[in-house]
């Protein structure tokens, strides 16, 4: 502030007591840099942005140099720093997690382009290409490559049958092509026996014990898919059950470019970038 502003000496001790108090760093001020843990460094830092009242917060991967634990914590007190100064924030981050927790709205960029902006929730469950679809989420949304055959899907593994509703969706928006990779979420598939309809047998290979939960990983036909199931649900390993996916949350990319032909009708990317510059 000394040095970019012409703030008399007066103001500019309060707004850094100010900004320290809101930092929980008072008893940190007379200390150099080396001094400092990595989470005081990053609460310093912030602090020093704040001191400048901008209009626009810009963070590039502001925790990306602490550990897993700390990181959570600062995540936190930046997001209740945003709540209480209400400045608009852009922040940049390769941690999904972060991406999701944090934000109003995100933008997924790949390789220098925009892929989607929505909210968190559309971008997890409205993905409009395959590149958000499997970019977010963990573990990774599962795919297989099918092809329209009459009024199913059918993989190396397995054929899933369509309702009349997904076939007309398809119809008006697959542009001719009939080779597709269908994505579904591991927390939508279910166990069901094996005489349900559209039932798709898998080998059970890992059970990944989480806590609250249970990943299981399963074969289908040399196919990987993974199933996420609450914490008491343990069948055994090393056997072949049977999966139900939930049609509603099914995810259909066209082979071809990768777009999502189930995803709800949206504006056109271009013009949804241009409401939100």
């Amino acid at each position: 502030l000394q040095l970019t502003t012409d703030l008399p000496e007066d103001e500019i001790n309060q707004r850094v007591m100010d900004a320290a108090e809101m930092m929980g760093v008072t008893d940190q001020l007379d200390k150099h840099p080396g001094n400092l843990s990595g989470g005081q460094q990053q609460r310093i830092a912030t602090g020093r942005a704040i001191v400048r009242e901008p209009s626009v917060f810009l963070f590039d991967e502001p925790l990306s140099n602490l550990d897993a634990k700390l990181r959570l914590h600062m995540r936190t007190e930046l997001q209740q720093l945003q709540d209480t100064l209400g400045t608009t924030t852009v922040y940049v981050t390769h941690d999904q997690e972060e991406a999701m927790t944090m934000s109003d709205r995100i933008a997924v960029v790949d390789g220098g382009e925009l892929q989607q902006i929505g909210t968190p929730e559309e971008i997890y469950n409205e993905p409009r290409n395959l590149f958000v679809g499997d970019f977010v989420g963990n573990p990774p949304m599962n795919q297989f490559e099918v092809r329209l055959s009459g009024t199913s899907l059918v993989a190396d593994g397995f054929s899933y049958d369509l309702s009349e509703r997904v076939l007309e969706h398809i119809k008006q928006y697959a542009d001719g092509v009939d080779e597709f990779v269908l994505g579904i979420r591991p927390e939508n598939i279910t166990l069901t026996d094996s005489d349900e309809p559209n039932a798709v047998q898998a080998f059970l290979d890992v059970r990944e014990p989480v806590g609250s939960d249970n990943y299981l990983h399963f074969d289908i036909e040399g196919e990987e898919c993974w199933v996420r199931v609450p914490g008491d649900v343990k069948p055994d390993t090393n056997q072949e059950l049977s999966l139900a996916f939930d049609e509603e949350r099914l995810h259909l990319f066209r082979q071809s470019d990768g777009i999502n032909i189930l995803a709800q009708e949206e504006p056109p990317l271009e013009a949804t970038a241009g409401q939100n510059t």
